[in-house]
């Protein structure tokens, strides 16, 4: 196709459909949209702009099908239309009532690949699920999940409960990548499934054979974030594991090692699963100067499961990989540095590599109180953990919250009773 492109035929061809773009009709430039992406056109590529003003000029008078089309066509090009996807979804309200099942699950696609939902639409499209779900198919379902991940959009927990209800019920239908954006969303709506999850104990170990690295890494991830640790699924994941590595990113590895960490998958239920992902981190260091919060991401990891590589532990809290990690407006890479240097001061205490500046800790450390004090403290489990143990000791002088471990994302429980000080640690993950 590129040599398509460089012939100074098509080059003119474009040219003078730019001097007549005026004159098409819509079917006419929705199959000249068609033959770029047929033609491999770089998404950057002048005449595109030219395109997509002229779609977005007649976007108002274009029917519901047509916009969905364009759209796609977009999104198979890779370039970025902000202005007419606004076009689409502002159509969207005006046509509601022609929204059966495909043009839902196409809309909710390409709102994922646009990684936005307007806040406006979120309501209609809840509705628009509800009315249809009965009728969708498995991968329907798998496509829905995932369109409502990538574009971050938050149903009601009974909307996000009948979605994962009817996965459920045909997940044996299912796709290993449709089960995979079920899992996806789940993680994302933070909501507890029971039966799903307890499916997946027997679906994840029958089908982590045939998966790819990234399938697995987001079944992980989902059992971390819902706190749902079951030994079927860990172990067929890390039975896999090893001989994908090559095919690992660093995002991929660092985000394993989180998962399996915070689960407390201990490296000898398998022996080779902690290490191939280390050496992973090791042969791509230099990845870590561009994203240097995914090291932190997998030592932290490791760190859960006491398991401290020194070398990377060194690199992590190096003056330059320090500043590098500074040098981000995101707060949680500070967080994760002062864990990792608290992490290192308890548990090797043999250390002389580099620290964290006592600067930096105190810093940090009041910002994440201040943080603490004005969210965390106030979450339903603290307040009643904390109101149980005082009813239990006899008082409020008994008992006192404050971090006492380098854990950011806990609180803990001071408990004292005569000379004695006794800790009750409260995970907030």
């Amino acid at each position: 196709m590129s040599l398509v492109r460089s012939d100074q035929r098509f080059i003119m061809l474009l040219r003078y459909s730019v001097e007549h773009l005026r004159h098409f009709t819509d079917l006419q430039l929705l199959e000249v949209l068609q033959s770029f992406v047929w033609l491999d056109m770089p998404s950057g590529h002048t005449v595109l702009g030219l395109y997509e003003a002229e779609l977005s000029r007649r976007a108002k008078h274009m029917s519901l099908h047509q916009l969905l089309l364009a759209a796609d066509l977009w999104r198979c090009i890779g370039r970025q239309v902000p202005l007419f996807l606004q076009h689409l979804y502002d159509s969207v309200h005006q046509c509601l009532g022609q929204m059966g099942v495909p043009e839902l699950v196409q809309l909710l696609y390409i709102m994922g690949e646009g990684r936005q939902c307007p806040k406006d639409l979120i309501h209609p499209v809840e509705q628009l699920l509800m009315r249809h779900l009965k009728q969708l198919h498995p991968e329907e379902v798998g496509i829905v999940c995932l369109g409502l991940f990538k574009s971050q959009t938050s149903l009601p927990v009974t909307a996000v409960t009948h979605i994962v209800d009817k996965a459920h019920s045909f997940l044996k239908e299912m796709s290993d990548f449709a089960m995979v954006n079920v899992m996806k969303f789940l993680r994302f709506s933070y909501l507890y499934h029971r039966e799903w999850m307890e499916a997946m104990a027997w679906e994840v170990p029958q089908r982590a054979h045939r998966m790819g690295v990234q399938g697995l890494m987001h079944v992980a991830l989902a059992c971390s974030a819902l706190h749902y640790r079951n030994d079927n699924i860990l172990i067929a994941v890390a039975d896999k594991l090893p001989s994908l590595v090559p095919h690992c990113r660093t995002k991929d590895s660092c985000k394993l090692l989180w998962a399996f960490g915070t689960l407390g998958f201990l490296p000898l239920q398998n022996s080779s699963f902690y290490p191939s992902l280390t050496e992973a981190l090791r042969q791509k260091k230099a990845e870590f100067l561009r994203y240097p919060e995914h090291l932190l991401t997998g030592l932290l990891g490791l760190a859960f499961v006491s398991h401290f590589p020194e070398d990377l532990i060194a690199l992590a809290l190096s003056p330059a990989f320090v500043n590098l990690s500074l040098k981000s407006t995101q707060l949680e890479l500070k967080k994760d540095l002062v864990t990792l240097d608290g992490a290192v001061n308890l548990e090797l205490p043999q250390w002389t590599g580099p620290r964290l500046s006592r600067e930096l800790r105190e810093e940090v450390s009041d910002m994440l109180w201040k943080f603490a004090q004005s969210d965390v403290c106030h979450k339903p489990e603290v307040q009643e953990a904390e109101s149980a143990l005082q009813n239990l000791l006899g008082g409020e002088e008994f008992v006192c919250k404050r971090m006492i471990l380098p854990h950011t994302r806990s609180i803990d429980l001071e408990l004292e009773q005569g000379n004695q000080l006794g800790h009750f640690h409260i995970i907030i993950v």
